[in-house]
């Protein structure tokens, strides 16, 4: 009787060029260890000057939209007295 998960394993398995050993000993898929420092080193820089792009980015933003809130902010509370005094039971005697 075949095992119920039978299926399953035949999916699992690694194919064989992904199998450790595929390539000589000088091609593995292993950088050396002053190649991934290198590299380790680069990203951290990048990854500083992207923080500091986006930092300068947010900033300009901000600088647009805080003008803007006021703006709007401003504009609601006109609206919202205009709207109440629409509302607002007007006398006959005027």
């Amino acid at each position: 009787m075949e095992h119920p998960d039978a299926s399953i394993d035949e999916h699992l398995t690694v194919p064989t060029d992904n199998q450790p050993g595929h390539h000589p000993e000088h091609e593995q898929d292993k950088p050396g260890t002053e190649a991934f420092v290198a590299r380790f080193n680069s990203a951290g820089r990048e990854d500083a000057s992207l923080t500091e792009e986006m930092s300068t980015r947010l900033e300009a933003a901000r600088a647009r939209l805080v003008p803007m809130l006021r703006d709007l902010r401003a504009l609601s509370a006109r609206l919202l007295r205009r709207a109440a005094e629409a509302l607002e039971p007007r006398s006959s005697g005027d």
